[in-house]
């Protein structure tokens, strides 16, 4: 009981005036929605290069957080039922809950006392995260009882529902690029519908990579390191080609990320930016190489996300693809970095990984320069979106010959 104590003392702390608060009658659970391990959110971060030990996340038991729908009722005129999240943090992984309702304080400011409209606001015009609501202190679930007998509260967070899905989920089920269709279609040359279709495909992949580094830039320039980005970490409302428009990219799960003193890039529109290579080194003290270690290690979890994403998206028919584990010991373990090395192994394998070769050779090789960037990890990712080749508007209105 001490224990659970404890960790709503640091709660208080956080939220002296109790805006996050909710009541366990506020809520009617709907629907199990998963079980998550803090392992599984750290995925993709990568195992070598110039780091400290203390860059590894600390491996926690299986499974730490269960997710549930749940139906949020404020009990006030006018604001009916509306759906959240709810996820219950089991009693070796409370503190992981604390550091995430810290960390989105840093990100998103105090929590808001007018819970439902925050829960009912609209998606796109929020932070490129997850939001949360709040928090509260209930009994454990039956299924969090069958994990840990222990009958004492813990602590529950509260977190708006947006339809959003994890990028572990879009690697699972991507299909092929979709031909156009309609009577425009009927018209059209088979060559042209497969090159319209491709041209669709190559601006999604291209959106998909702008929405997670401005999601992580976002984070950066307020002191934040994720230290947990992987496909499950990445959330999105669609991976459709004719819904590319409508695209939203966030961040998830940041019960791992460590908050700084100081900016890890510099925000938008600071000279220091370009003038330093963007590097941001004058931005961190010299009492912050942690927090160097853990920007490059989150740019270097982007560039193997991106990587599987690119060769999921744009790969053909019939390919087998490399997942994450395979990726992180080629491109880390035998290549250690070497975008020429990794080039050279995927072309001596056209049957799968043509059309990725394809995809990064676009552009006098725009895929290539990015991800040779986010690997060395030394160019922040806001600078990346101003700079880079593969985000120029040629690049990003991708047009198939």
């Amino acid at each position: 009981m001490q224990s659970v104590m404890s960790t709503m003392e640091m709660v208080d702390a956080l939220d002296e005036e109790k805006t996050g608060e909710f009541l366990p009658q506020d809520f009617q659970i709907v629907k199990l929605l998963g079980r998550v391990g803090m392992q599984d959110a750290a995925a993709s971060q990568p195992t070598s290069g110039d780091a400290s030990p203390s860059r590894s996340p600390p491996a926690l038991e299986q499974p730490n957080i269960i997710v549930y729908a749940a139906r949020y009722n404020s009990g006030l005129p006018y604001q009916g039922p509306v759906t959240v999240q709810l996820r219950e943090y089991l009693k070796n992984s409370r503190r992981v809950a604390v550091n995430e309702l810290m960390v989105q304080q840093r990100l998103c400011g105090d929590l808001r006392q007018e819970k439902w409209q925050a829960a009912v606001a609209d998606r796109s015009k929020g932070h490129p995260i997850m939001p949360i609501l709040g928090y509260l202190e209930a009994p454990p679930s039956d299924e969090a009882l069958a994990i840990n007998p222990d009958p004492s509260d813990t602590l529950w967070l509260v977190y708006k529902f947006e339809g959003m899905r994890p990028m572990s989920l879009m690697l699972q089920s991507m299909e092929l690029p979709e031909e156009p269709t309609g009577i425009g279609a009927m018209f059209m040359r088979r060559e042209d519908a497969i090159a319209a279709a491709l041209q669709a495909r190559y601006n999604l992949l291209a959106a998909i990579a702008r929405g997670l580094l401005q999601a992580l830039s976002f984070c950066h320039q307020r002191g934040v390191a994720h230290c947990g980005l992987g496909c499950g970490s990445v959330v999105l409302n669609t991976w459709s080609d004719k819904e590319v428009d409508q695209l939203l990219v966030k961040l998830d799960n940041f019960g791992l990320a460590r908050v700084y003193k100081h900016p890890l890039e510099p925000p938008l529109g600071d000279s220091s930016s370009s003038s330093s290579g963007g590097s941001s080194t004058a931005l961190l003290n010299s009492d912050d190489t942690d927090a160097g270690i853990q920007r490059q290690q989150d740019l270097q979890a982007a560039a193997l996300l991106l990587t599987e994403v690119f060769m999921v998206g744009a790969g053909a028919s019939g390919a087998e693809v490399m997942d994450l584990a395979a990726l992180k010991r080629l491109l880390f373990d035998v290549f250690h970095e070497d975008i020429g090395l990794f080039k050279e192994y995927c072309l001596q394998d056209e049957d799968n990984y043509s059309g990725f070769v394809g995809f990064m050779d676009m552009h006098r090789g725009a895929g290539w320069e990015l991800l040779d960037k986010l690997l060395k990890g030394e160019t922040a990712a806001g600078e990346l979106l101003r700079t880079c080749r593969f985000f120029s508007p040629v690049s990003s209105d991708v047009v198939v010959e």
